[in-house]
């Protein structure tokens, strides 16, 4: 029988990165939160923009994950705005618990 092995991909890689960067600056004021993730977040979300991007362009534009990752794209694009509104918010991957 074989036993399917799930690999670390270089994007769960860089969003670990992110939840780290998160659970560092949880409890801090709003305004040093936004300024960790201009200075830390950022170029992480860089990055992984560019590896999506590069992803995207080497699979079917009709599946699923290209969706996906043009969905991600859109926020990516408009992250400006999104942590301008999010300055005071904390990130989870726990939507119960974040309500």
């Amino acid at each position: 029988m074989s036993r399917r092995v799930r690999r670390r991909t270089p994007s769960a890689g860089l969003i670990a990165q992110l939840f780290a960067i998160e659970a560092d600056i949880r409890g801090r004021s709003p305004a040093q939160r936004r300024d960790a993730r201009q200075t830390y977040s950022l170029p992480i979300l860089a990055e992984l923009k560019q590896f999506l991007d590069t992803t995207l362009a080497k699979i079917s534009g009709k599946s699923s994950l290209a969706q996906a990752i043009r969905l991600h794209n859109l926020t990516l694009d408009r992250l400006d705005a999104l942590h301008r509104r999010m300055a005071g918010l904390e990130m989870t991957n726990n939507a119960p618990s974040a309500l």
